[in-house]
């Protein structure tokens, strides 16, 4: 069995596949149960943090976004001392997401820039706008980060003022996660 206080100590990949495949099939529920089942049953590192609140960015300047709350982390990887970034606890390949929607405005593009410590794209997406309607972007890439690395989230917008992150009863809030998928 691993030890629970440092699962991916000195003992290496090939004891953690022995630890699992001794375990046998991870149960149906825990597969597609709450999200957070897996890791939760890996005891791997998992979160995924948001703001529910509309969030003004300033024309024509990429701004790190500041997030509210954390809908959940398992070991510890954000603070509101530190809202913009999602730390790696573990060093290892993560899945590293985020979505944002935006308000419906003028202008040329809407910009959204996943980076690993603020200086390394992990996925972007830009887009123009269309007159009327609401601009959703989602970001999703594997990355290797190493303990105490950590991602955020930027914006950009071209409308002429500030422009707010959409909020209402059925769009989700702003959304950024990170998962450990394998440790090193």
């Amino acid at each position: 069995m691993a030890d629970l206080h440092d699962p991916y100590g000195q003992r290496g990949v090939e004891a953690i596949r022995g630890d699992l495949a001794a375990r046998g099939p991870v149960p149906r529920a825990a597969l597609f149960g709450p999200p957070l089942a897996m890791h939760k049953a890996l005891n791997t590192p998992c979160v995924v943090v948001e703001r529910t609140t509309a969030f003004a960015t300033p024309h024509n300047v990429f701004t790190t976004f500041v997030f509210q709350r954390a809908v959940y982390d398992s070991h510890g990887s954000w603070t509101l001392g530190d809202p913009s970034r999602i730390y790696a606890r573990v060093s290892g390949i993560y899945h590293a997401f985020a979505s944002v929607v935006w308000t419906a405005a003028g202008g040329v593009a809407r910009a959204a820039a996943l980076t690993k410590n603020a200086s390394e794209f992990a996925d972007y997406d830009a887009r123009a706008p269309i007159a009327g309607y609401l601009i959703g972007q989602n970001l999703s890439n594997l990355m290797k980060l190493e303990a105490g690395e950590y991602i955020h989230l930027s914006l950009y917008q071209d409308s002429g003022g500030d422009l707010n992150t959409y909020i209402d009863g059925t769009h989700k809030a702003t959304r950024m996660g990170l998962a450990l998928i394998a440790p090193l």
